[in-house]
């Protein structure tokens, strides 16, 4: 699952983060994801990644930093693995400006 979010404008990126959602089920919820950024709306640039090994006993909001300071327009948050073997599900998707 992918998921591009467009900012409006360029900006600092602070941190990415994402909800697992609150049903109190484990199917779907993701384990490992990552946000990549563009500025200029072709070449796509790896800004965070994380593998959560606890998510199924503590689903809660899990938060990124950047690997390097950066900023884009474009975020795009990929979902590389939910528990379960079920399709991924996200409640809510936030990105912080530094």
């Amino acid at each position: 699952m992918e998921v591009v979010i467009d900012l409006g404008a360029t900006v600092k990126l602070g941190a990415f983060s994402d909800q697992s959602p609150t049903d109190g089920g484990t199917g779907g919820v993701v384990d490992r994801d990552e946000f990549a950024t563009r500025a200029d709306g072709q070449a796509w640039v790896l800004a965070a990644e994380g593998e959560f090994a606890n998510i199924r006993a503590n689903p809660r909001e899990q938060t990124l930093a950047p690997t390097a300071p950066g900023a884009g327009r474009f975020i795009r948050f990929t979902a590389l693995h939910a528990l379960d073997d079920s399709p991924p599900a996200v409640a809510e998707l936030s990105v912080t400006a530094r």
